[in-house]
């Protein structure tokens, strides 16, 4: 009787709190295409930032992990760069990260100068090279919609992060449906029921639990 109870109010709260209806999701989807294709085409026109190749989807949004509210689309920016000219340096402190350090005696002039720093493409300044790109698009957007930069987003960092893989990505959207609901109404929990204990680790690190 009990678990029964459980059941029930876990579905309770799934319904409340965790689940999106899936027509805001398609609407939400339907814009962020749009925006996402126009951001694309101004960013691969932009002198000051990398070359590009077309962003790719990632994270919960894209994993049938988004709760609460379809409001935020995380996507990773493909930079095209010679690989002769650039090999990666596995972090020694960290194994998550690696330097893309440039080889000694070759140039690739497809980077901007204000991407490098030294012999390392700098995360922090091609992050910021695109952060000005993006501005520089909002102001002149005549668009649908109305846009904002936002302030929030990933880590500022002078090393890259190996992460948002395609394995990643595959294991969690290969998660059993029972798991995922675990991990969203986790992710919910953490959300709508501020502060709590939980706040102290990232959602991404539950995914991670969930997924290994």
């Amino acid at each position: 009787m009990k678990f029964n109870q459980l059941d029930s109010a876990l579905e309770s709260f799934n319904k409340d709190y965790v689940d999106i209806n899936p027509s805001e999701m398609t609407e939400m989807l339907e814009i962020y295409n749009k925006v996402i294709f126009e951001v694309f085409t101004i960013l691969k026109k932009d002198n000051k930032c990398c070359k590009i190749d077309f962003p790719i989807g990632r994270g919960s949004s894209f994993e049938d992990l988004k709760v609460v509210e379809p409001d935020e689309f995380d996507v990773l920016i493909p930079l095209k760069i010679t690989e002769t000219n650039w090999f990666i340096e596995e972090c020694r402190k960290d194994p998550c990260f690696v330097r893309i350090t440039d080889v000694h005696g070759l140039d690739d002039d497809t980077i901007p100068l204000n991407c490098k720093d030294g012999k390392y493409l700098s995360a922090t300044s091609v992050l910021s090279s695109f952060q000005g790109g993006i501005q520089r698009f909002v102001n002149k957007y005549d668009g649908d919609y109305k846009l904002n930069v936002s302030t929030k987003g990933p880590a500022i960092t002078q090393l890259q992060r190996k992460s948002f893989s395609d394995g990643e990505r595959y294991c969690a959207m290969s998660l059993p449906i029972e798991a995922k609901k675990i991990l969203k109404i986790t992710k919910a929990i953490k959300l709508n029921l501020r502060p709590t204990p939980m706040d102290t680790v990232p959602s991404y690190i539950y995914k991670t639990a969930m997924t290994h």
